[in-house]
């Protein structure tokens, strides 16, 4: 199904993974979301993006793609299909699928787009050259869409607490000091952050964490300190505290060579 202009709708989220990916589709959005009311004022379309349909969503993330292969190539220093797998991801239906399963559910959504041609291969039709400008066939285009689903760390428009409380819950870590399950969460969420944010430092404010994990402030501040204690946590900054604003909060490493799943993701 094709959206009008005027039905693309957008999406409105704190804090996004990845500031620029995520500003770029507000920026084609924003081009598309404007209409008239009765009254001639101008009205936002506000609706969720991601709560679409994902063949409806598919066909929203393949126009946006087009278009910022065409405005904006200098972007595209990956695939154009590494993008592409990268908001298809986003998506609450197929997040949590295999890159074989994802590119099949995907290949359906594309299927049943009005702007394929009849007995056209959709991977072929929507991404018929490399970043290169090369020609692909579509087995390439599928392969490098399941390479580009495992590859992709930063998932557009989520913040990274969430990712990685996600990724706690689906791919739990096992520390070596069995001490209660609240630790082992504590342990997994923090373990997955840092995967997320790669060589940063990560951030693990108490109030937010004791939300996540359904506990209590000091309860997360414990857990910390058990964390350090066992050499999963290593402080880099102290927290500081300024009157006029600007503060800044603690800032951890967390030890990702202690868990083998964390090495072999890196």
């Amino acid at each position: 199904m094709k959206l009008a202009d005027e039905d693309i709708p957008f999406l409105q989220i704190d804090a996004p993974q990845d500031a620029q990916d995520s500003q770029d589709f507000q920026d084609y959005q924003d081009s598309n979301r404007q209409t008239e009311n009765n009254n001639g004022s101008s009205l936002t379309v506000s609706r969720q993006i991601l709560s679409l349909p994902l063949d409806q969503y598919v066909d929203v993330v393949l126009q946006f793609c087009s278009e910022l292969r065409v405005s904006e190539p200098e972007e595209i220093w990956r695939s154009p299909l590494f993008h592409f797998a990268r908001f298809c991801k986003a998506h609450p239906s197929i997040i949590d699928l295999l890159d074989d399963e994802a590119m099949r559910e995907v290949e359906k959504a594309m299927c049943d787009n009005q702007r394929l041609p009849r007995g056209c291969d959709p991977w072929e039709y929507f991404f018929p050259e490399d970043q290169h400008g090369e020609k692909v066939s579509g087995e390439d285009a599928r392969l490098d869409f399941m390479s580009s689903w495992v590859s992709v760390r930063h998932i557009p428009f989520r913040d990274a607490l969430q990712e990685a409380f996600r990724l706690a819950q689906t791919r739990p870590l096992q520390p070596a000091r069995k001490r209660v399950k609240l630790y082992e969460r504590f342990i997994s969420l923090a373990g997955w952050l840092q995967w997320l944010r790669d060589e940063r430092g990560i951030y693990l404010p108490t109030r937010t964490i004791a939300e996540l994990l359904s506990c209590d402030q000091r309860t997360v501040s414990r857990l910390r300190r058990l964390a350090i204690q066992d050499g999963l946590l290593r402080m880099v900054k102290k927290h500081t505290f300024r009157s006029a604003g600007k503060s800044e909060a603690t800032e951890f490493r967390f030890a990702v060579e202690r868990f083998q799943e964390l090495k072999d993701e890196q």
